[in-house]
């Protein structure tokens, strides 16, 4: 299977500034190692002059969801390297989020939502929108996007969330032990189920 490198430069709706100089970085100091691979390399942008957090961000996840579509049909792995964590919403657009689970391998629980923010960043709200939990409408206006079932949802880290969004987040993965926190045990049942099926989620998406 060959895997389909999809760069999403973009940090807050702005293209190659802070993070989202990071996929380009990572793809110039590894390039001939890619090329040697088989590793087909793309890069997705967006024509906006005027660029807005939210609005110029779901453009650039509607491009993304049509680009990791298209992988997925042509049975090419899509890995994508992003800027942002709500890359993660145009991803599971395009491989169909109402049959994928969700593992969330990462630092920041990103559960916020606009009435929990303190910072108003839209990337903490990465996990709360790929969810449903907000921005629903955005979401699916421009990337055609389906809602992650909360259930599907793996995210260790969110045993470190604050009392505000600990309850949200309690509503995911029930075979994790948030409050013992024990991540080593909290995808084994998702994953097993993942591998049969109809007695799972027919995919899993890896963030």
């Amino acid at each position: 299977m060959q895997t389909q490198l999809i760069q999403v430069p973009y940090d807050s709706g702005r293209k190659d500034v802070r993070m989202g100089n990071g996929p380009g970085h990572l793809v110039r100091k590894s390039l001939a190692q890619l090329k040697a691979a088989g590793v087909h390399i793309e890069r997705i942008e967006t024509d906006d002059a005027f660029p807005l957090e939210a609005g110029t961000t779901f453009k650039v996840l509607k491009l993304l969801s049509e680009r990791v579509r298209h992988a997925a049909q042509h049975a090419q792995f899509p890995l994508i390297l992003a800027g942002g964590c709500i890359s993660c919403v145009g991803t599971l657009a395009g491989l169909d989020s109402g049959a994928t689970a969700v593992v969330w391998l990462d630092a920041h629980g990103d559960f916020n939502t606009p009435e929990t923010t303190l910072s108003g960043f839209l990337d903490g709200m990465a996990l709360a929108t790929a969810t449903g939990t907000m921005l629903e409408k955005l979401s699916q206006q421009y990337s055609r996007f389906s809602t992650c079932a909360r259930e599907k949802c793996c995210a260790p880290w969110c045993s470190r969330l604050g009392s505000s969004r600990a309850s949200i987040a309690g509503q995911l993965c029930g075979h994790a032990d948030y409050a013992a926190r024990r991540p080593q045990a909290w995808c084994k049942q998702c994953l097993r189920t993942s591998a049969h099926g109809s007695a799972g989620p027919a995919g899993v998406s890896s963030h």
